[in-house]
């Protein structure tokens, strides 16, 4: 579900719920659900970082902010987050999104989109582009030692580093001279 205040505790939660089958029919016979709140949600989600100074937003299927590490961007609909076109694009695409360059306040931003598809919620990575362009030239500083000290032989370097849940930025040169 979206943001909304849960009645006995007052708190702000998200629901996630699913039917129960019987004996693996189409027949619905109960369902189970989960009340997270806001503030468990933003606890776990707060320590995740990309990089040195990256992170995560959550996104629900009605295009809110569920999650923001400033807190005053949080329920706010993410068209007023001053995001480029570019990328409210990608998110209204509804599909995962390897890598994006897009802004935001007028910066430079490095990212991916991660589609939920069962919660129809987008989760987007994203890297300051000083700190995108920083790892890009430690990537080609390491290639070109390695082809320094291989005198023509074949190299391949790969260099991963978690840009987003499940999606891995990969590097690899091949040279052949």
């Amino acid at each position: 579900t979206s943001p909304y205040e849960d009645m006995s505790s007052g708190k702000t939660v998200v629901s996630a719920v699913a039917p129960i089958h019987a004996d693996k029919q189409d027949v619905i016979t109960g369902a189970i659900g989960i009340d997270i709140t806001l503030d468990v949600l933003t606890e776990a989600l707060s320590a995740l970082t990309i990089g040195e100074t990256g992170y995560v937003v959550v996104i629900d299927h009605q295009d809110n902010v569920v999650y923001h590490p400033n807190a005053d961007l949080m329920l706010q609909p993410v068209s007023d987050l001053a995001y480029s076109d570019d990328l409210l694009q990608a998110l209204a695409a509804k599909t995962d999104t390897p890598y994006l360059e897009y802004t935001r306040n007028g910066e430079i931003e490095h990212g991916s989109i991660l589609y939920i598809d069962s919660l129809g919620w987008k989760v987007i990575g994203m890297m300051p582009h000083t700190e995108y362009q920083e790892e890009s030239t430690n990537i080609v500083d390491k290639v070109n030692a390695a082809s320094e000290v291989s005198k023509g032989d074949v190299v391949c370097v790969e260099y991963g580093k978690k840009l987003t849940f499940n999606v891995n930025m990969h590097v690899r040169l091949i040279d052949v001279v």
